[in-house]
């Protein structure tokens, strides 16, 4: 039995899962909407593929009917290559971005759409897939299952179409404030000390998130503030560099060819240009980062 199995059988079975997926962000987004989720009263349970300095713990179990649970599209097993999240029981899911990622599992795109898209197709109609619409393959693949998706969607980002939208983000004085409109209308202000664009997408989706459990957004608007899962700038610079450097020192044939062949198996390289986007890093070392990827992408 995987684990995933022993997690879908003796913890989520029977509770209301919000399962946390897309490429980039999901450790973020759940530590965000457990946090959330909790100051409002929920007292999820959780689990989550990395330490919230919120609850100093990675984990938890409640009695609640609620879980949080990071969905994570790598494959649940060597004897069951299906992804991890597809064991979750999503009634609620949040698929933030779809890129390509995992090449030692996923042969193209193609492969990573049609796994988001099954996970897409198993959320139940009083259920809520939230999408972030910022992304152009999330669009694509929910075009792609038209009004074969059972379940009610909420899109959202910084993009004018969505129905959730941050507005006048401003990274100024180490907090990021944003305007969340919903249908176009003033819904509420946010601030949190998470820094970037690509942090007041991962705040925007747990307070969809939020909403969809049944919470009051300006109740639970000071909690987003208090969120403690930031790094520094020169923190998050060295962790960046030190990312490239493991990446630029793997010697195994297989990912060199990969990179020779597909420079986009890199993992997260995306996520690279949004952190030296949001930390505006001096101009050689950013320079001196890209560089690296593209040196790696040659071979």
């Amino acid at each position: 039995m995987t684990t995933p199995e022993v997690l879908k059988e003796e913890f989520i079975g029977g509770r209301r899962s919000l399962v946390v997926a897309g490429t980039h962000g999901k450790t973020t987004t759940t530590s965000l909407a457990a946090w959330v989720m909790d100051q409002g009263g929920l007292n999820p349970s959780f689990l989550v593929g990395g330490l919230v300095q919120n609850f100093a713990a990675g984990s938890r179990v409640t009695d609640s009917d609620y879980f949080i649970i990071e969905g994570d599209e790598y494959d649940t097993a060597y004897f069951d290559k299906g992804p991890k999240f597809m064991h979750y029981l999503p009634e609620l899911a949040i698929v933030g971005n779809i890129e390509f990622d995992h090449a030692d599992i996923y042969k193209d795109i193609d492969a990573v759409k049609l796994a988001f898209r099954r996970l897409m197709n198993i959320v139940p109609g009083n259920g809520r897939l939230i999408a972030g619409w910022d992304s152009p393959l999330v669009r694509e693949v929910i075009a792609s299952i038209g009004q074969r998706l059972f379940t009610q969607v909420e899109t959202f980002g910084t993009c004018e179409d969505a129905r959730w939208q941050a507005r006048d983000i401003d990274c100024s004085g180490g907090m990021t404030r944003f305007r969340v409109l919903r249908e176009g209308k003033e819904w509420s202000e946010f601030q949190t000390p998470l820094i970037g664009e690509f942090n007041v997408r991962n705040c925007l989706a747990a307070i969809v998130a939020a909403d969809a459990a049944g919470l009051d957004g300006i109740g639970y608007r000071e909690v987003v503030a208090m969120v403690n899962g930031q790094l520094s700038e020169s923190a998050l610079r060295d962790a960046i560099v030190v990312s490239t450097r493991r990446y630029a020192k793997r010697q195994d044939t297989w990912f060199r060819n990969q990179l020779r062949t597909k420079p986009s198996a890199v993992s997260h390289q995306q996520a690279t240009v949004w952190a030296l986007d949001a930390t505006r890093p001096p101009e050689a070392l950013a320079n001196k980062i890209m560089d690296r990827w593209n040196q790696m992408a040659d071979g």
